[in-house]
């Protein structure tokens, strides 16, 4: 790995989240997992495929108010869960400032108070 890439701080952090596929109408919601500054996982009930475009809203007590953004699929695989088959990666694509410099804040104190099963660096 180049030493000039940025490497992003992950967590296990436990987040809600309401998507809307950008082109269409079809609203629904998860529960975050894994989120770092770049992007974040989710279970989901039906397949979305790769390359989509979805308005998100993370929300978590420990946010002050709820992080919006732009999110691409960037894979989708299957999982052994009847209620929830598929799980996905979603990619920010535009994250204001503001909203980056909130979750930047959110990650780095689940990381501080150490109970966090689930901390890593992604590339």
């Amino acid at each position: 790995m180049s030493e000039n890439k940025k490497r992003a701080l992950r967590v296990g952090e436990d987040c809600k989240v309401s998507f809307r596929e950008i082109t269409g109408n079809f609203l629904s919601g998860s529960h975050g997992k894994n989120i770092s500054e770049t992007g974040f996982c989710i279970p989901l009930t039906h397949h979305i495929p790769v390359g989509s475009l979805l308005e998100v809203s993370i929300r978590s007590v420990d946010l002050a108010s709820p992080v919006k953004a732009v999110a691409r699929i960037a894979w989708i695989t299957g999982r052994r869960s009847k209620k929830l088959p598929f799980e996905a990666g979603l990619e920010f694509l535009t994250l204001s400032v503001a909203a980056r410099n909130d979750l930047r804040e959110f990650i780095e104190r689940s990381a501080a108070r150490g109970t966090n099963r689930h901390i890593n660096w992604v590339d």
